[in-house]
């Protein structure tokens, strides 16, 4: 019996000595889980904010895009009118001095300077006298569809209509791409939130940690790629 009482105070020592380590284990645990926790809610907080902000661009860029559209629209039509009225005008002024030169020609003086007065464009009066200087002088005049100054006055408000069209187009075009660039940046950012979204769903420890280091991770690639981005 002696015996048997000795031993008892030997086992609940190594009982005690356990249970001590076991619950000192078990205190760290709660507070690792705990930083986990902290980590995953500003995670996700960041993610919030930034997929907010990148929606927010996505949809300014989606209307700077129609818009330059829009406009690049009404340019073109604007050079297209443009377009006509010098054709015309080149068609026109074409007809009345063939009509001008034959009545030259046959010395109809009195038809040609009614030609002249009434149906040259004021326009074009500084080349119909230069033409008349050459013929005086024994030269050919030059082809009207040959005359740079000539045509460049006729289809210039053409060309810059066109010129600006084809710039609102790009701007279009590049509007769009930055839209597209804010909407991947903003999936990737919902993909932080679900990694950061389910950390507290799961007990273990580890899978907490890869949940919210693949958060971070997504979320520092996604901050590099909105550092990098065009804003409205």
């Amino acid at each position: 019996p002696d015996g048997r009482r000795r031993r008892r105070p030997h086992r609940t020592m190594t009982v005690t000595v356990r249970r001590g380590r076991h619950d000192r284990r078990d205190g760290r645990d709660p507070l690792r889980h705990r930083v986990v926790e902290v980590v995953s809610a500003c995670l996700l907080g960041l993610a919030t904010v930034g997929s907010a902000w990148c929606a927010y661009q996505a949809s300014q860029w989606n209307e700077r895009s129609a818009e330059e559209a829009r406009i690049s629209a009404l340019d073109r039509v604007e050079g297209t009118r443009q377009h006509s009225l010098a054709a015309t005008t080149v068609s026109y002024d074409t007809n009345v001095i063939t009509a001008y030169a034959d009545a030259v020609a046959t010395e109809q003086t009195e038809l040609a300077q009614l030609y002249r007065d009434t149906l040259v464009r004021p326009g074009f009066l500084p080349i119909l006298d230069r033409w008349e200087a050459e013929i005086e002088e024994g030269r050919s005049p030059r082809n009207l569809l040959e005359d740079e100054a000539y045509l460049d006055e006729l289809f210039g408000p053409y060309r810059e209509a066109d010129q600006r069209a084809e710039h609102h187009a790009e701007l279009s075009v590049e509007a769009g791409r930055n839209a597209v660039d804010h909407l991947v940046t903003t999936v990737l950012l919902a993909v932080a939130l679900f990694f950061a979204g389910v950390t507290n769903v799961f007990r273990g420890l580890v899978i907490k940690l890869t949940a919210v280091t693949c958060s971070g991770l997504v979320v520092a690639f996604a901050a590099a790629r909105i550092s990098e981005l065009p804003v409205v």
